[in-house]
């Protein structure tokens, strides 16, 4: 999606957020539109409600974890993928991104060792 098809999309998210507040959908969408627009922590705000809104939303979560895994909390990141494996336990991409945010949350654990 282009810059200004990205600005138009989250107005009328908004006009939508400001009626329905909990609208997962909603949320959802203006959260990848934040963090593809490079604005982590407003995503993080939108995904988060929305994980809260409706728990069993296997995208919620998946988008969710990777907002928190580009936020450089892997290990929250991970428990997001986790939720999303339990919803579909066969999702190779899933899988994959969490076992990456497992892998670079310990190699960040064992960094911080080695600093300290």
């Amino acid at each position: 999606m282009s810059y200004r098809g990205r600005c138009a999309a989250s107005k009328v998210l908004v006009a939508i957020l400001r009626q329905e507040p909990h609208r997962d959908d909603a949320l959802l969408e203006r959260g990848m539109i934040c963090l593809k627009a490079g604005r982590t922590g407003e995503a993080l705000t939108h995904l988060a409600k929305a994980a809260w809104v409706n728990p069993a939303h296997i995208a919620i979560r998946y988008q969710y974890g990777v907002a928190l895994a580009n936020a450089s909390r892997r290990a929250e990141a991970a428990v997001q993928f986790k939720a999303a494996l339990m919803i579909r336990p066969d999702d190779a991409e899933i899988r994959a991104a969490l076992n990456d945010a497992l892998l670079r949350s310990q190699n960040g654990r064992e960094e911080d060792h080695k600093k300290g």
